[in-house]
């Protein structure tokens, strides 16, 4: 089904139209090229002459000069010489030796007209020339026709004094084929020329040719044009300045030169002939020729390759059409071939139902816009009709072809009770042919492929929903489980804790013997330092189950670095004292202040340097260093804490797994230290959520160094409230009163024994309730300071709070409320702030700690 329009190449005879002109142009521009090149090239020889007669006439000038001071020179020298008249051939050759450069002749011309010479040699006719000479401009002669030569000769003349009288003139004479010619040349430029020394008669006194000396200048000048050229010449003679010109004769274009030669009245003339002019114009005709020839052949090579290109795209795209064409006819019921421009239609397949209801419309000249109507009046859907129309029309069917060469639409149609979903594919296989296939067919198929496909996916997203919902459940049931874990193990430990230390308080009130006394000292010691193990132990364990939930954020705020690093010495100096261990501490911080989460900054620092401290072998050195680096924004900074010890080193294959969760190189069995194997993982998610970084290095026996850097924002000074304004002093305990709110017997015992044992009076109520009623029924100011716990029965400490701070009692609303409560991670003591406490205690409660803690309450 091809159309004849479309199936044959694009027409040869415009392309070798288009030929012949570009050809035709390209001779013309090349014979146009060929003139301007020509003529810049004479102008180009013109100076070329115009140099070359300046730079000849100045070098003749010189010589002129010269030769004239060297005639006025000897006759001076004849003059002192002369004793007695008449003057001698023997005292002229006298005053002329050395003066062959400047002359052919030296001769002394008398008064009366005799011409004396030096080797005596003259002829009579020429001494009228001699004495004419004497009348001359500047004593400048020339003699066309010596006899004597039998050459032109050019001179100069002196007068000769003797007792102050002239007697005589001395004649000193140069060749024009001897003296002057020698400085003429028959080139230019590599080009052949003529060099005439002219008189101011315009004769030759001087050539290359020496049939022309004497001549007049226009027998030079032969042919029909002599006397017009020779007017040119003249004319130029007249003019003071170099003149060049170009003049043309029978023989061709020729260019000359003239220049006057100092002020002795003779010319140099520079010719250039015509066959230099024409070498030069065949060469530069001959290369526009070949280049002009070499582009036709090359447009003539270019049309006949687009030409063969062309009709190899027109059949590739031929092929392919039909390919297309042949591909559709097998896979779609019906196929038709459709003009984008006019939207004429040739009908390739058609299917059954279509020839049932508008057959003869198929098989007649129908256009594009008349089938789709068919197909939406008598096949769409009412629900698909609107679409079809305003999709499928041909401008819209145009403008998706201009991005994409197919698309498709599908839409649904009803038989017999059913609904059917019909594909319809659009395909332009060219994008220079005008001409798109487009095909219909069943797409059911397809359709429930695509909706099972569907299905599938969304049972998909439901199960991942629904695993996911599950994986929040049990994250939800791990945190609560974590949330109730460390608050069961934290009431009894605040139970083994707190009475190990009253038992410590108390021991030396029992009056035992020192040994026993010492020996239960050691013993509760031991209790306590394992009970603190125990609680790091766990500590980290519920740290590390928070970070991996995502439950832990940073909390910045503007710190003093001094408090971020000054903790480091105190807190390890008395283990480094029992292992001898000498721990050196540095800092060379450039900013005072910077913004941090110093909780979790000094749960870094402090896990590194307590690894290098129980990891470092007894006389060992602890090295611990900070520092500021500057960082790429403004207003930030790096803190960089290097941590190195002299200790037992990591193995290299360990390296690797340092950060890893409980993994440790030896176990506490082995290496006799205590830990959980997650200190260092820890440390390197905390440096992560800080966006900083950690490295290590370590050789086993050697030791270890660990580098961690961290980024901060800077702090200013007034933002950060560091105490140093505030007064210190020791708050005297006795006699403040503390109402404790504990449902636990143990630990509200234990409690009220370290108040006790501080010189406070306390008053205990184990539930939010009884708190109340209590505070309801005592008067204001009767406690400095309530202690609550949180988990209690009846009501829990945070509704507790809530409630005081709504009394109306304002002394009694504003009273101080510190949590006491074995809730011990962030969000407790946030949400014990949102209540209204004023701080919070977590449990086991530390005694040293806790004194402390009521000494800055109260301070």
């Amino acid at each position: 089904m091809e159309d004849k329009k479309n199936n044959r190449p694009m027409d040869m005879n415009p392309k070798f139209l288009l030929a012949t002109s570009v050809a035709v142009g390209v001779f013309i521009a090349a014979a146009f090229f060929a003139y301007i090149v020509r003529e810049a090239h004479v102008r180009q020889i013109e100076m070329y002459v115009a140099w070359e007669v300046k730079q000849k006439s100045e070098l003749l000038n010189h010589h002129l000069d010269a030769s004239r001071v060297k005639v006025q020179l000897m006759a001076s020298e004849l003059s002192r010489r002369l004793k007695s008249l008449p003057v001698t051939p023997a005292a002229v050759k006298e005053v002329a030796e050395n003066s062959e450069d400047f002359f052919d002749y030296v001769d002394f011309l008398r008064l009366d007209g005799v011409l004396v010479s030096e080797d005596n040699q003259f002829d009579l006719y020429d001494e009228p020339l001699y004495r004419e000479a004497i009348s001359r401009k500047n004593n400048v002669f020339s003699i066309l026709k010596s006899k004597r030569s039998l050459q032109a000769l050019a001179g100069f003349v002196q007068p000769v004094t003797f007792k102050d009288s002239v007697v005589g003139y001395l004649v000193g004479s140069m060749g024009g084929r001897t003296k002057l010619r020698h400085l003429l040349d028959s080139s230019l430029s590599n080009r052949r020329a003529y060099e005439y020394i002219l008189d101011s008669k315009l004769n030759v006194v001087s050539s290359l040719d020496e049939a022309e000396y004497g001549l007049p200048f226009r027998s030079v000048l032969t042919g029909n044009f002599a006397d017009r050229n020779m007017d040119l010449f003249r004319k130029a003679a007249l003019d003071d300045s170099i003149v060049e010109f170009t003049y043309g004769d029978e023989n061709g274009a020729h260019v000359a030169g003239v220049y006057a030669i100092g002020d002795y009245g003779f010319y140099l003339v520079v010719l250039v002939p015509p066959e230099e002019i024409s070498k030069v114009s065949i060469q530069v005709v001959v290369g526009a020729l070949l280049i002009a020839l070499i582009i036709v052949l090359i447009v003539f090579l270019v049309i006949y390759l687009m030409n063969r290109a062309s009709r190899m795209i027109h059949t590739e795209n031929r092929d392919h059409f039909q390919s297309v064409v042949g591909a559709l006819a097998e896979s779609y019921a019906s196929v038709f071939e459709v003009n984008l421009d006019t939207g004429e239609n040739q009908c390739i397949r058609i299917a059954p139902i279509l020839v049932q209801k508008a057959g003869a419309l198929f098989s007649g000249d129908a256009k594009y816009n008349q089938i789709m109507a068919v197909y939406a009046n008598r096949m769409v859907i009412p629900e698909d009709k609107a679409l079809f129309d305003q999709v499928l029309t041909l401008e819209k069917v145009k403008e998706a072809f201009a991005n994409r060469s197919q698309f498709d639409f599908v839409f649904r149609t009803q038989g017999n009770g059913t609904t059917h979903y019909i594909q319809a594919l659009f395909v332009r296989p060219s994008k220079i042919r005008p001409e798109f296939v487009m095909g219909f067919k069943n797409f059911d198929e397809t359709m429930e492929l695509e909706r099972s496909k569907q299905k599938k996916q969304l049972e998909q997203r439901i199960a991942l929903e629904t695993a996911l919902e599950k994986a929040r459940s049990a994250d939800k049931a791990k945190s609560k489980f974590l949330f109730n874990m460390s608050h069961d193990i934290r009431t009894p430990m605040n139970a083994v804790l707190g009475y190990d230390t009253l038992a410590l308080q108390y021991l030396w009130e029992l009056g035992l013997p020192p040994e026993q006394t010492e020996k239960l000292s050691r013993c509760l010691n031991n209790i306590q330092m394992s009970g603190k193990q125990l609680m790091g132990l766990i500590n980290s364990v519920l740290n590390m189950a928070r970070i991996e939930s995502g439950e832990v954020f940073l909390e910045e705020s503007p710190t003093v670095v001094a408090e971020l690093t000054g903790e480091v010495a105190v807190t390890f100096e008395e283990t480094a004292r029992e292992k001898n261990i000498m721990l050196l501490v540095s800092r060379n911080m450039g900013h005072k202040y910077i913004f941090c989460d110093k909780v979790k900054v000094q749960q870094v620092i402090l896990n590194v340097v307590s690894n290098a401290v129980k990891y470092t072998e007894n006389a060992g050195t602890v090295r611990v260093n900070f520092r500021e680096m500057p960082h790429e924004k403004e207003g930030w900074c790096y803190m960089v804490t290097t941590v190195e010890d002299n200790g037992v080193g990591i193995s290299e294959s360990f390296l690797p797994h340092i950060f890893e969760d409980f993994e440790r190189e030896r176990s506490a069995t082995i290496s006799g230290v205590v830990g959980s194997g997650l200190g260092l993982s820890i440390v390197k998610k905390y440096v992560d959520l800080m966006g900083g970084s950690i490295e290590v290095n370590s050789k086993v026996g050697e030791g270890t160094k660990v580098v961690v850097k961290t980024p901060h924002r800077v702090a200013e000074s007034d933002s950060v409230g560091d105490g140093k304004n505030s007064p210190k002093y020791i708050a005297n305990l006795q006699g403040k009163r503390i109402l404790l709110v504990e449902d636990n017997k143990l630990n509200r015992e234990i409690a009220e024994e370290m108040l006790k044992s501080f010189g406070v009076h306390v008053e205990c109520s184990e539930d939010g309730m009884e708190c109340l009623e209590r505070l309801e029924r005592e008067p204001s100011g009767s406690y400095d300071l309530i202690l609550m716990d949180v988990q209690m029965p009846r009501m829990d400490g945070y509704e507790t709070t809530r409630r005081i701070r709504q009394m109306s009692d304002p002394l009694k609303a504003c009273i101080k409320i510190y949590a006491m409560t074995a809730n011990a991670f962030a969000e407790d003591v946030q949400e014990s702030v949102n209540a209204g406490m004023d701080g919070h205690i977590s449990k086991p409660v530390d005694f040293t700690k806790f004194y402390n803690l009521l000494q800055k309450v109260f301070n």
